[in-house]
C-alpha cells in the first residue's frame, strides 16, 4: 500500500512538471531526476523493513511433564495439582521462558533430583534450544518439596521450527 501510494505521488509530481514550456526542460529534468532518486530510496527502505520484519516468527510448544517414582511434580506451590504440562506461552526466536514446577518427595530415602527431556519433536528443536533447571543434582530429603525453574531458552536462528513438542522428566534417584 505504502509503495503504491509513492508512486502515485511520483505519476502525480511527473505530471504537473510536463507542462512546463520546453524553456524550463532542464529544470524539469533535474527536478524529474530527484524524484526517481527519492522513489527508489522509498522503495529500497520499504524492502529493508519487509526483510527485517520477516525475522520474526512465533514458537508453539506442548509437551508432557512426568517423574520418577518416588517423586511428584505439581504445577502449584500447595501441591495439589499434578503437573502434566508446561505452558511455555509465545517465544520469538533469542527468547528465554522460565516457569516454576513444586517437586516433592513422596518416598522414604533422600532422593538426588535430574532432569530428562526427550522425544523431541521435530528432532531438529533438541539442536536450537535448551531446557535447564536449578535443581540438577540437588537432594531432595524424604517427604520434603522444593520449587524448582525450568528456562527454556530458543536461539535466533530457530530455522523451520514453528511448533515443538518435547517430554520433560523429574528423576530422583537415591
Amino acid at each position: 500500500m505504502y509503495f503504491e501510494y509513492v508512486f502515485w505521488m511520483f505519476l502525480q509530481f511527473t505530471q504537473s512538471i510536463l507542462r512546463f514550456t520546453t524553456y524550463d526542460t532542464i529544470m524539469v529534468s533535474k527536478v524529474l531526476l530527484a524524484g526517481v532518486a527519492l522513489m527508489i530510496i522509498a522503495i529500497g527502505a520499504t524492502v529493508a523493513t519487509a526483510a527485517l520484519l520477516s525475522d520474526q516468527q512465533t514458537i508453539h510448544n506442548n509437551g508432557s511433564v512426568t517423574s520418577s517414582v518416588d517423586i511428584s511434580v505439581y504445577s502449584d506451590s500447595a501441591y495439589t495439582n499434578l503437573c502434566t504440562s508446561i505452558d511455555w506461552g509465545t517465544l520469538d526466536p533469542g527468547d528465554t521462558a522460565s516457569r516454576t514446577i513444586f517437586v516433592k518427595n513422596t518416598g522414604n530415602t533422600t532422593e538426588t533430583l535430574n532432569l530428562l527431556i526427550s522425544d523431541w519433536n521435530p528432532t531438529k528443536a533438541a539442536t536450537l534450544m535448551t531446557v535447564s533447571w536449578n535443581k540438577e543434582g540437588s537432594q531432595l530429603q524424604p517427604n520434603a518439596t522444593v520449587a524448582a525453574t525450568l528456562t527454556l531458552t530458543t536461539q535466533q536462528d530457530m530455522a523451520d521450527v514453528i511448533d515443538f513438542d518435547f517430554n520433560i522428566t523429574v528423576k530422583g534417584s537415591a
